[in-house]
């Protein structure tokens, strides 16, 4: 709420023109959070915007980012207005003669029927301003995009799939000792073994810290110039065994999403969606030659794939799956092409 957080901010006392005895008697909350009545900025509140007892040299400390003291009172009105809501939510039960545990069941009845409800609902076919212009023309389906069951087979950090070691259907699991692929540099240096697309992880991403500042992180598949095909399946064993054991029946839609260089600035050999339609970027869905990728939305980073056969609409193999296969048909051995993700649906 706008005004809720223009009011807190009111209430925080500028430190402007106090003396440090005045200002040691604000709480660390409140204290050095408004100078000149600007949050987290002119001095001192410039100075302490960053919590500098643990790693103080660690990245991201940028002048557009939030301090922890703004975090902090995002996080203070977050949990005061949740307080209010169970509090609220006590008082019904209390004047409710109704058994709670009956209560309960209906609750959840009522969301199963929701659930359904929303799954059942033909979503309009007209996806104008939604999705990019591209993707409308192309005669995809809004209903099996925003309706069919999906599978979505991501390097990216944090996720569930990559902790329980569904991904790389690994033994190897939890929040610090999961699969985390090649190394950067050794995945550039090595010709890998086998056919699958090597899962790479830039150690340069990860802070040298004693505790966790930072769980996001972009790993992803790497193809490279000097490796002949190699592949991805989706879903694998693991996937279907933890999200689709009832069976998983898309249409056959297969999306990747490559890396979204920072600022725009890839690194020297690195091909994006132009590396593809100039033809040194090549894909291949179950045998079926890739020939258009057609852009999710106006950033392009995720597409849907189109094969010269099937069009949109990829065929299973005999297995159920999906197999995307990646090459690089460039004499330029440090050409390379990073995916995050792969999607079928």
């Amino acid at each position: 709420n706008p005004s809720i957080w223009e009011e807190a901010l009111k209430a925080i006392p500028d430190m402007f023109g106090m003396t440090q005895e005045k200002m040691d008697s604000y709480p660390p909350f409140s204290k050095n959070f408004k100078c000149k009545d600007q949050i987290e900025k002119d001095e001192p509140c410039g100075h302490f915007k960053y919590n500098d007892n643990i790693c103080p040299q660690r990245k991201f400390k940028a002048s557009w980012h939030p301090g922890w003291r703004v975090s902090a009172l995002i996080g203070n009105l977050i949990g005061v207005q949740i307080s209010e809501i169970i509090i609220e939510i006590i008082k019904d039960w209390q004047n409710n003669k109704d058994d709670p545990f009956e209560l309960y069941k209906t609750l959840l009845s009522d969301e199963d029927a929701d659930y359904k409800k929303l799954y059942e609902t033909t979503f309009p076919d007209e996806m104008q301003g939604m999705v990019s212009a591209e993707m409308v023309a192309s005669g995809l389906k809004a209903n099996e995009l925003y309706r069919n069951k999906a599978i979505c087979h991501t390097a990216l950090l944090p996720a569930e799939t990559r902790y329980l070691g569904i991904l790389t259907e690994s033994n190897k699991t939890g929040f610090h000792s999961y699969d985390t692929g090649i190394e950067l540099n050794s995945a550039k240096e090595q010709t890998p073994n086998g056919t699958e697309l090597p899962l790479v992880y830039d150690p340069g991403t990860r802070p040298n810290c004693e505790v966790d500042l930072n769980m996001d992180f972009k790993d992803y598949w790497i193809v490279k110039g000097k490796d002949d095909w190699k592949s991805i399946t989706v879903p694998n064993s693991a996937e279907i065994e933890a999200y689709a054991k009832d069976g998983f029946q898309p249409a056959g839609i297969v999306m990747i999403c490559l890396m979204k260089c920072d600022w725009g600035k890839c690194p020297e050999g690195e091909l994006q969606k132009a590396g593809f339609a100039d033809g040194r970027l090549q894909f291949e869905v179950n045998g079926d030659k890739i020939v258009n990728m057609t852009g999710y939305d106006e950033w392009a980073q995720c597409s849907a794939l189109r094969g010269e056969k099937n069009g949109h609409y990829h065929k299973p193999n005999e297995a159920g799956k999906f197999e995307l296969k990646a090459r690089i048909d460039d004499n330029n051995t440090k050409s390379f092409a990073r995916i995050m993700s792969v999607i079928v649906l």
